[in-house]
């Protein structure tokens, strides 16, 4: 009696739990279940899923999108199988009319739009189980960004929807923020033109850049355009032109030149950038704000720290180093260091090898107005980036210039000593930096060292001129310089048959125009001079090379 009684318990346990969850656990993402009967509604929600169906019963029915619920039927020793033929989702969804528990049914979006729920222009869509879908929306334009947010190809103001809008009729009601340092790329397309630089004639649609200054220094603003002209300015009150501390406008209608102003600054202080669109023009800009580091080198030809002024020209970081003690060198002798030249104030200046003047030039800063050079000399702007120009020395005739260099005609009032032709053909050096060496260079192929010998390639050799050359440009590849035993015969090439029989073009060796040697042929070891091997480097032919 005791476990009849124990297992009649367990059932009643079992049938009130199944109960319970027949009728009581019902939310809006699933639907309930039954034992026995209909299984539970679905949920109300979209995604919700039908109940279980009971033991003899139907799934119940899902909700907006819900799956249909199982079905199970008794089978004999108890066994079950399950099927899908409950009822899934809203019955209705599909007719074309809003349905309760549909947010959408096919064109029906009970009014509303991608522009009624705050997402711009498009089309709303709507799903195979009647929800919204506002993939098809296209984003309002923000009009103060810099974006194209509605991709329809108009920037900011210059889209019909920003017509109205505050920062769009006025420059200082929502100016850009700006880090410093910092770069923007912007477009004036439709801005206001309202504020105007003392600098420039005329003025057109403008953008107004906040910056809070991070350090003290010289601030610098730098703008360039390739499709407008702009000028620059800095302020300190936004809507104030009164407050203007420093402009600048470099005229070119056609864009592509920088326009770039200057600041000592303080840390804390607040300034307004303008860039303003002159003679009306707008367009793209690329904007720099920058604190650069004081001017450390003072002979590297650079403007590091951008206040117009290079190197030892620099009064406030340069002059009072070692490096710009002015020397004894007078203008145009070989220097190393600016201090080996001579100059009327603390800005001597050595142009270097690497700037086109061999073992050093001396020279100084000078005034391209004033045409403040010593003697002869002609001011000029030789592309530093500096307010200021650079000594040339004045000439007349090439014996007036020192070795090395000649007397040139490049347009100024007077003639100047420039780098001279290649004077030395036989010390495999570029003397005239236009990276044509020795024979190679057309000023050195009627002197005797470039008449060609008569030595094929690979010959052993000790001058250039032994070598045989089609165009009066033999090279004798010395040991010293090229790792020759013996020196090895060859010229100056630029294609695969540009060589005598029995030799082919190869660039072996890095000359600084590109042009490679004349290399002897071979098939096998045997066929090239002791110390020599038969290389196959891939082309067409192997050739001998020093191994």
């Amino acid at each position: 009696m005791g476990g009849r009684w124990h297992r009649l318990g367990v059932a009643l346990v079992a049938v009130v739990y199944a109960s319970a969850c027949a009728m009581g656990v019902v939310d809006e993402s699933s639907g309930g279940s039954e034992s026995s009967g209909s299984g539970g509604s679905g949920g109300v929600s979209a995604g919700g899923f039908g109940g279980s169906g009971g033991v003899t019963g139907d799934g119940g029915a899902g909700a907006m999108g819900g799956a249909g619920g199982g079905v199970s039927a008794g089978g004999a020793g108890g066994a079950s199988s399950s099927s899908s033929s409950g009822t899934g989702g809203n019955p209705n969804c599909g007719n074309g009319v809003i349905d309760p528990g549909e947010q959408c049914d096919g064109a029906d979006f009970a009014g509303k739009t991608c522009a009624s729920i705050g997402l711009g222009s498009g089309d709303l869509l709507c799903n195979p189980f009647c929800g919204i879908v506002a993939s098809g929306c296209v984003p309002k334009e923000a009009c103060n960004d810099f974006k194209d947010n509605d991709q329809d190809g108009l920037l900011d103001c210059a889209d019909d929807t920003c017509f109205m809008d505050a920062a769009c009729l006025d420059s200082c009601f929502a100016p850009k923020s700006l880090s410093v340092p910092g770069w923007f790329n912007g477009d004036s397309s439709g801005r206001p033109n309202l504020q105007a630089a003392s600098c420039s004639t005329a003025s057109g649609p403008e953008v107004i850049f906040e910056v809070l200054i991070p350090q003290s220094g010289m601030f610098v603003a730098t703008v360039n355009s390739w499709d407008a002209d702009f000028s620059v300015s800095l302020r300190t009150t936004c809507s104030d032109p009164a407050s203007e501390l420093a402009c600048n406008d470099d005229p070119n209608p056609d864009g592509g030149k920088t326009d770039k102003v200057t600041l000592e600054v303080v840390q804390g202080q607040k300034l307004y950038v303008v860039v303003d669109g002159t003679a009306g023009s707008p367009g793209s800009f690329d904007l720099n704000v920058d604190i650069p580091p004081p001017e450390f080198f003072c002979s590297d030809f650079w403007d590091d720290d951008q206040d117009g002024y290079v190197d030892c020209d620099d009064t406030t970081q340069c002059q009072e180093t070692f490096e710009c003690e002015p020397g004894a060198g007078l203008l145009g002798t070989p220097c190393i260091v600016p201090s080996d030249c001579a100059a009327n104030a603390k800005d001597p200046a050595c142009l270097q090898d690497w700037l086109g003047f061999p073992d050093g030039y001396c020279t100084e800063w000078c005034d391209l107005a004033a045409q403040d050079c010593p003697g002869d000399g002609h001011c000029a702007d030789l592309g530093f980036g500096s307010v200021h120009g650079i000594c040339l020395d004045g000439c007349t005739t090439d014996a007036d210039c020192r070795s090395g260099y000649a007397c040139v005609d490049e347009g100024y009032p007077t003639k100047v000593c420039r780098q001279g032709p290649e004077l030395a053909c036989t010390n495999f050096q570029d003397d005239d930096n236009n990276e044509l060496s020795d024979c190679e260079d057309p000023s050195c192929q009627a002197t005797p060292a470039c008449k060609p010998g008569s030595k094929a390639a690979g010959q052993p050799c000790t001058k250039s001129n032994e070598c045989y050359a089609g165009q009066n440009d033999p090279i004798c590849l010395h040991q010293d310089w090229f790792g020759a035993p013996g020196g090895y015969c060859s010229e100056y090439c630029h294609f695969m048959d540009d060589c005598a029989p029995g030799s082919i073009c190869t660039s072996w060796f890095f000359f600084p125009s590109g042009a490679g040697t004349c290399m002897r042929t071979c098939q096998t070891d045997a066929q090239c001079r002791p110390g020599y091997t038969c290389l196959d480097s891939g082309l067409n032919e192997k050739f001998c090379v020093a191994f």
